[in-house]
């Protein structure tokens, strides 16, 4: 039994150790967060910041092992959603809490010209354009991990179904003329190469 439970001392050891470098890791990787912030980077689950939610077919853990992923638990789960405004025909971006990561990233946005913050709800941005390539360019650009940026499916929908509409709505793209060849032209009795000739034509 001595050896069992030192075994078991051991391991627990070992996973406050592996504990605390990983909310190092998380701590550093969202930006440090002080003062205020940090009271809410605590209150949020570090497995969600760093790899979202819980799949147990890809990891193996144990009572000793972090788990890669959080199974579900009553702290906060961060994230971005975003959604369309049929109305004013733009995407929505809405930050569930002011982390500072998320706040740098539209700040960016906004100096670009590409984002503008709500008026009413200031965790909320709009972007320009429909949802579908705002989100493609979002998950591109931000660094933020997949499981950080949610899609409101209706919104996907409504946001496909307006910009459909906008592409039907459009005339059809003309077609280049064509320019006819000088050989073709001299070989048709019928090619008048200036208006002179026509005239001559005519009388």
């Amino acid at each position: 039994m001595d050896a069992v439970s030192a075994w078991v001392g051991v391991q627990r050891d070992r996973k406050r150790q592996e504990w605390r470098c990983f909310r190092g890791a998380a701590f550093k990787e969202w930006g440090q967060p002080s003062g205020q912030e940090y009271g809410l980077f605590k209150s949020c689950c570090t497995q969600w910041l760093m790899d979202g939610p819980l799949n147990p077919d890809m990891f193996e853990y144990d009572d000793y092992t972090i788990r890669a992923g959080c199974d579900g638990c009553k702290k906060e789960h961060p994230m971005i959603t975003l959604g369309f405004d049929p109305v004013n025909v733009c995407t929505t971006a809405t930050m569930s809490h002011p982390l500072s990561r998320f706040i740098n990233y539209f700040d960016r946005l906004k100096e670009e010209g590409k984002a503008h913050q709500d008026t009413v709800n200031p965790q909320t941005y709009r972007l320009e354009g429909y949802l579908r390539p705002n989100s493609t360019f979002m998950r591109r650009s931000s660094g933020l991990k997949p499981h950080l940026i949610k899609i409101d499916e209706s919104s996907m929908e409504a946001s496909d179904a307006a910009q459909l509409a906008e592409l039907e709505a459009k005339p059809p793209a003309k077609k280049p003329r064509t320019e006819t060849s000088s050989a073709t032209k001299s070989d048709d009795p019928y090619n008048f190469d200036d208006d002179d000739e026509l005239d001559a034509e005519m009388v």
